[in-house]
């Protein structure tokens, strides 16, 4: 029909027999009720996070029914990744607050989300504590810092510088150990906690005492090679951490245990800055804690049932027993070291075989 504008409303003119209908651009439908019109689907568009540090490299997200064409923070157009819905944003020089524009198809039209990103000043890490680490790992690090929760994905790098030992040849050197990146979670703007992996030490039966030095880093997704992070003011020296082994727990004498009772146990124990972390697990099931004192812990073991059906017991003396793990940190990091083991009755005979195997 001449002088009809097919293209206005429809993009792509498809003839049919008698009429016509359309073919439409990414990021629009065809109007079911005409089947000659294009209707936009680019509904929901958002984009996650909104905030991150003046140092940028922050990745943004664009959520949505389209692929967006560009992302504009500010006066400012952003460069994607190889995913089209990814972005990173740009260094600046102070925080700040900018308005968010996300560019459409088909025709690159500007959408205003009505929101702003926030540009917050660059996160510092300024001590760490506890100042003791356990050789089985697990321990639970504290970085107090300040504006830490402008990263995402925030990772604790430990170095251990090379070690020197006296050996029945002379000195014996062990290289520098990088252990592998362990998550951190944000808890407060000035906290991150963190989790240790188990230290790669040498023998002290075979070479006695020695020193071992360590690095803390962080790492944060967003900054570029994290170099500004590998300043000396984001790393902290370990020479005064102090490396410990958890010391054993001596043999315990409980009575059958009568969940109903509902009273706690007491295990004499004392782990100094490990005692707030340590974990009690009967059977394979961790104990609810009831209270944690300097040299002791009052626990309250789960009920039979709960207890792990096809959990291996390592007590010999009755095969009614379950054994009694102290844990400190992740159960999976420790594995492979050796904790104190105890084994506990519930509702039967007592039981007073201590058990001495992995924890």
């Amino acid at each position: 029909e001449r002088g009809k504008v097919y293209n206005k409303d429809c993009h792509t003119c498809v003839n049919t027999i008698g009429s016509y209908t359309c073919k439409c651009d990414d990021g629009y439908e065809l109007d079911s009720a005409t089947n000659q019109t294009c209707i936009g689907v680019c509904v929901g568009v958002d984009v996650k996070p909104k905030q991150g540090p003046i140092a940028g490299g922050t990745k943004v997200t664009v959520v949505g029914q389209c692929v967006p064409l560009g992302l504009i923070l500010g006066q400012v157009r952003l460069r994607s990744s190889l995913d089209p819905r990814v972005f990173e944003t740009p260094e600046v020089d102070v925080p700040q607050s900018v308005p968010i524009y996300v560019i459409l198809p088909p025709e690159s039209k500007l959408h205003t989300l009505g929101s702003e990103f926030l540009y917050k000043a660059n996160p510092v890490i300024e001590d760490l504590t506890p100042k003791a680490l356990s050789s089985q790992g697990g321990t639970t690090m504290t970085a107090i810092g300040s504006n830490l929760d402008t990263v995402v994905n925030s990772r604790l790098n430990i170095t251990q510088l090379s070690i020197t030992v006296n050996s029945t040849d002379g000195t014996k050197t062990f290289d520098q150990v990088d252990y592998p990146l362990t998550p951190c979670i944000v808890q407060t703007r000035s906290l991150l906690a963190c989790k240790t992996p188990a230290l790669q030490l040498p023998s002290t039966e075979e070479f006695g005492n020695f020193s071992a030095e360590f690095v803390f880093g962080f790492e944060f997704d967003g900054y570029d090679e994290y170099s500004e992070l590998r300043e000396e003011r984001h790393n902290i020296s370990a020479a005064e951490f102090t490396v410990i082994k958890l010391p054993d727990v001596h043999e315990h004498h409980w009575p059958p245990y009568d969940s109903s009772a509902n009273e706690p146990l007491t295990l004499q124990i004392s782990w100094g800055d490990f005692q707030g972390e340590t974990d009690v697990i009967v059977g394979g099931v961790k104990s609810d804690i009831a209270k944690r004192y300097t040299s002791s812990i009052s626990f309250l073991p789960p009920e039979e049932d709960h207890i792990k059906k096809n959990q291996k017991s390592d007590c010999h003396a009755s095969p009614d027993a379950h054994t009694v793990h102290m844990v400190v940190g992740d159960l999976v990091n420790v594995a492979d070291w050796t904790v104190s083991t105890l084994c506990l009755l519930v509702g039967l005979e007592m039981c007073v075989v201590i058990c001495w195997v992995c924890g």
